[in-house]
């Protein structure tokens, strides 16, 4: 699987870990569900997208690198 493949299914799953969040939380905090379950789901949703946003520095490293790093210039 190509490197833009694997990105394209990284970032589905960190969009449907964010909306997870958030329904989750939107759901608990209005005291529709009162079940401890909402609270798992949530933090389960919470695991996948940070495990997505690390995975998505490791596969853009090369960029961050470039984008970020200190060089000196030249005078």
């Amino acid at each position: 699987m190509s490197k833009q493949t694997t990105l394209k299914y990284l970032n589905c799953l960190m969009g449907i870990a964010f909306l997870g969040i958030i329904v989750s939380l939107f759901l608990l905090k209005t005291g529709i569900v009162t079940s401890d379950a909402i609270v798992e789901v949530h933090e389960i949703f919470g695991g996948l997208l940070i495990l997505g946003i690390i995975g998505h520095l490791i596969l853009n490293w090369k960029w961050v690198k470039q984008t970020y790093s200190h060089r000196k210039k030249d005078n």
